[in-house]
């Protein structure tokens, strides 16, 4: 997985910090030495380059912890590294097919649940506000459907684990 160069001071810093972090990884949990969890690493880290979080860390830095505290947990490699990627499909440009060039599948699917549940949970909010805003708001079908894809999503409990660890941090 290749990488391109940097133009930016903020892209600068990223790359620096995700230097750092990533010469961290073995030191902190056995499972960050995984050549899935690697390959994980090195995918997120590609695909959120230059990124960088409201504090002015890198990006990078909240899927790493996000994917410690479920190391922590002490989680299998597969659930570590759906950690990592956690917010690939969300927050880059790469693709769910993309995704599924380089990773197992247990591991996308995981990444999809996330990503699922996170839009789920973003429909509810706005589903949420717009019923206190106007008498109008969404039919009972339509809160049972979003009711059963939420159930969907959170059928492999590590997915659950994940949106977890990832609220923790954040």
């Amino acid at each position: 997985v290749l990488c391109t160069g940097f133009s930016t001071r903020n892209e600068e810093v990223a790359m620096a910090q995700e230097t750092r972090i990533s010469k961290e990884l073995g030191d902190r949990h056995e499972v960050f030495g995984s050549p899935l969890v690697k390959l994980a690493f090195e995918l997120g880290r590609c695909a959120h380059t230059g990124q960088l979080r409201r504090n002015g860390e890198a990006y990078l830095s909240h899927v790493v912890e996000t994917a410690e505290i479920l190391a922590k947990l002490g989680l299998d490699e597969q659930t570590v590294a759906a950690g990592l990627l956690h917010d690939v499909l969300d927050d880059t440009m790469m693709t769910e097919q993309q995704l599924r060039e380089y990773i197992p599948e247990e591991v996308v699917d995981m990444v999809v649940g996330v990503s699922r549940m996170s839009h789920m949970s973003q429909i509810n909010r706005d589903a949420m506000g717009a019923e206190s805003i106007s008498s109008s708001g969404s039919t009972g079908q339509d809160n049972s459907d979003r009711f059963k894809n939420m159930l969907l999503s959170m059928a492999d409990v590590r997915v659950v684990l994940i949106k977890l660890a990832d609220r923790l941090h954040n």
